[in-house]
């Protein structure tokens, strides 16, 4: 899948495209080969976007999450999450 089918499947399950998601869609795309710790998540994203909370990365974590956009797993105690295996298709 491409970066456009995860945001037309966002906007199927009717979510607003906000830059903060595109963000967040093109993070785990380039990320897409593993697990990635919420903490690196924030960590990575603060660096080139500070205009990003932290609020809204965990809200849009949960978000994809909740619409199997993105896998979640705990890996020693810790929130772990990567691309999950949407087979989705326009």
């Amino acid at each position: 899948m491409t970066q456009e089918d995860y945001l037309f499947y966002l906007r199927k399950k009717d979510c607003t495209i906000t830059s903060q998601r595109k963000i967040l869609i093109n993070y785990f795309y380039n990320n897409r080969e593993k697990a990635v710790s919420a903490k690196k998540i924030i960590s990575d994203l603060k660096k080139t976007n500070k205009k990003i909370s932290f609020d809204t990365i965990y809200k849009n974590l949960n978000l994809f999450v909740n619409i199997q956009i993105l896998e979640c797993e705990n890996i020693e105690g810790e929130k772990h999450f990567n691309l999950g295996n949407l087979t989705f298709k326009g």
